[in-house]
């Protein structure tokens, strides 16, 4: 814990999860203190959460587009939407399916 509080080394996931145990905490309380997430961060999720049934083909790809708005990982992966292969650099084609 020293190495924490001086920024010489972060530590691991396995490390919070055995300070949580050590402590008996929830690992979000050691992640707070640790840093790592905030006290806004910690809210429960909605049940309300949508399904991916639920929404439409470009409601997602405008998701994905703005969770990776300049993200530059590498090269563009082409989305299969409605049996056609869309590629950002060609013209959509025709997916077959082996099965």
């Amino acid at each position: 814990m020293r190495q924490w509080t001086r920024i010489a080394r972060s530590p691991t996931p396995q490390v919070l999860r055995r300070v949580a145990a050590l402590f008996d905490a929830p690992v979000q309380e050691v992640l707070i203190a640790a840093g790592f997430m905030t006290e806004d961060e910690n809210v429960p999720l909605s049940p309300t959460r949508m399904s991916l049934q639920q929404l439409s083909n470009k409601q997602i790809l405008d998701e994905i587009r703005r969770r990776t708005a300049g993200d530059t990982g590498g090269p563009p992966i082409p989305v299969r939407v409605n049996g056609f292969l869309h590629s950002p650099d060609g013209p959509p084609t025709a997916f077959v399916s082996n099965s």
